[in-house]
């Protein structure tokens, strides 16, 4: 079968299609790393069901943090917590990804101390998700986030990992200035396509340059599946810049404030959006959601809607894929 082959994303060997989305544990206090995540990925990582781990978003900077228990990438301190998960999932033979990201407009000022920042003061619309209402960002700010993504993906690079994703999905701070739903601006990160993905274009940009050859995943929300967002035409445009900015994989996802779609429980829900994404880049796709057996899977990947599978919640609960990981952990 197509995913128990081997295959390279981003430079990166794997002995299998199957990946670990990134899932948020919510098991660090003050973002610092502690038994309970290192064994559960752990136990991820030596089931031996998957070919690739990408490990749970690692907030950039404080202000960027958007839970209270989130893992932190945002200082020099966080490095050796970092280096023992990458330790623990290579310590199973698997390569491991870290996604990092920024909460923007999804921080609560109770979590981070500050008010959010956001691509425009969006207040009505975020209220109605149930976000604090964001400051609009200057472009000092934009500048210093661009810097921290960096400097967090350097710090993942000396832990060990294997590569990074940057989070630009699921109305995070570089999806809401991607969405004309969050970004009202009129200066050069805000109009068209092309001016609004100009602070992820950077920022993988500024990845690349910090940390030479370091392989960049990019968790990108396509289509915003609500009226007014982005759609096919707006991902064509995207994908195709950051590609250029130098964006290794694209793990494709969609929806604001959640990650939202329009196919309910449908295996695949995205696989029209990693279509368009792969009929437009040169770079593997990772396509996630609700994918439960290996024949949807190998469907997908034999259609041209993907190069690889994440597969999460579905390797937990009972169905062929749980079947399979625990029973590799039982042998």
């Amino acid at each position: 079968m197509i995913c128990d082959e081997p295959t390279v994303l981003g430079g990166i060997r794997v002995k299998n299609r199957l990946v670990m989305p990134p899932m948020a544990t919510e098991s660090c206090p003050d973002g610092r790393v502690g038994t309970k995540i290192l064994s559960h990925y752990g136990r991820i990582s030596e089931s031996g069901f998957y070919g690739l781990v990408i490990v749970e978003h690692a907030y950039v900077s404080p202000r960027g943090r958007a839970t209270p228990f989130q893992l932190s990438a945002s200082s020099d301190r966080d490095t050796e917590g970092l280096s023992k998960i990458a330790d623990t999932v290579h310590g199973n033979g698997v390569p491991a990804v870290l996604q990092i990201s920024h909460g923007g407009s999804r921080c609560k000022s109770s979590v981070t101390g500050h008010p959010p920042l956001g691509p425009s003061d969006t207040s009505e619309r975020y209220r109605r998700w149930g976000c604090d209402r964001p400051e609009a960002m200057t472009e000092k700010d934009i500048s210093d986030t661009v810097g921290d993504f960096a400097e967090a993906a350097r710090r993942a690079s000396d832990a060990g990992f294997d590569g990074v994703e940057v989070h630009c999905a699921h109305g995070y701070l570089l999806n809401s200035f991607y969405s004309p739903l969050g970004n009202l601006r009129d200066d050069d990160y805000g109009g068209d396509t092309v001016n609004r993905i100009r602070i992820t274009v950077e920022t993988v940009d500024a990845v690349k340059r910090a940390v030479k050859g370091f392989p960049v995943f990019l968790r990108f929300g396509a289509e915003d599946h609500l009226p007014g967002g982005n759609g096919a035409e707006e991902s064509m445009a995207a994908c195709r810049e950051l590609e250029k900015a130098g964006t290794d994989v694209f793990d494709v996802s969609g929806g604001m404030c959640g990650y939202s779609h329009p196919l309910g429980e449908t295996p695949g829900y995205f696989a029209a959006s990693s279509k368009i994404v792969k009929n437009n880049v040169s770079a593997p796709v990772i396509l996630t959601g609700g994918i439960r057996t290996s024949s949807d899977a190998c469907r997908f990947m034999e259609n041209g809607d993907a190069d690889a599978i994440g597969v999460g919640r579905p390797a937990f609960h009972r169905n062929e894929w749980s079947s399979r990981f625990y029973g590799n952990l039982l042998r």
